[in-house]
């Protein structure tokens, strides 16, 4: 797997970057963020929102695999220069399995 298209995003709310992600099998998973939370940084996944208001994930990861995807795709925020500033990424190396 691989971080594709990492675009920062200023927008003035807590989302600090989009990206998506494509599997060894070609597979592109889109619509991932990067959040700037009350503990730092994280990944979201993309996610719906139901009836009632609720949102939900529409792709899960193990832990394991979820600690991988945010060391990688945070690395690459930080390549890009983590400011806000509108910029796009093609692609960073490949995710280790």
């Amino acid at each position: 797997m691989r971080i594709m298209n990492m675009r920062l995003y200023d927008g003035g709310s807590k989302i600090k970057a989009f990206f998506d992600i494509e599997s060894q099998e070609g597979f592109l998973m889109k619509g991932f963020k990067i959040i700037d939370g009350s503990k730092g940084l994280f990944i979201s996944s993309p996610s719906e929102k139901d009836k009632d208001g609720k949102y939900w994930d529409r792709i899960r990861f193990s832990a394991e695999l979820t600690d991988t995807v945010n060391e990688k795709a945070l690395a690459e925020y930080q390549n890009l220069g983590g400011a806000g500033v509108s910029q796009t990424s093609t692609g960073g190396a490949p995710l280790p399995f």
